[in-house]
């Protein structure tokens, strides 16, 4: 049964859905399961769809260096469909993701006034 927990890691904590899994020595142990956020010590932060102890489904990333990644996940690696936001220049990309992987990306931008679309296809594009 999914309960609403806070669990504390050596990094962080969780606060959302959790399944009991065991007890030991008097401490319950659980696995994040269903919708939760993790905020990490050094500042990144992640929120989403949880199923095993991992991102999968809908979420998003917000690293420590203000990059924001919201998309799809899978077996806690960026896979699918997202958004890409570097904090530096404010350029959003449309990526395709295959673990963790850009394999497609697409950013919108004004250029004299006019916008362009420009697509370029990664094969094995930097990790994100």
């Amino acid at each position: 049964m999914k309960e609403s927990v806070k669990i504390n890691y050596p990094n962080g904590y969780y606060i959302g859905e959790a399944q009991f899994v065991y007890e030991k020595d008097g401490i319950q142990y659980y696995s994040r399961e269903g919708e939760g956020e993790m905020f990490y010590d050094n500042g990144m932060y992640q929120a989403g769809t949880w199923k095993k102890d991992k991102l999968d489904g809908i979420g998003t990333v917000v690293f420590k260096n203000g990059d924001i990644y919201k998309g799809e996940f899978k077996s806690g690696y960026k896979h699918g469909q997202g958004y890409y936001k570097f904090y530096e220049s404010g350029k959003v990309y449309k990526v395709t993701m295959r673990l963790n992987k850009v394999v497609e990306q697409e950013l919108d931008h004004i250029d004299n006034n006019t916008s362009i679309k420009t697509t370029k296809i990664v094969n094995d594009g930097p990790t994100l």
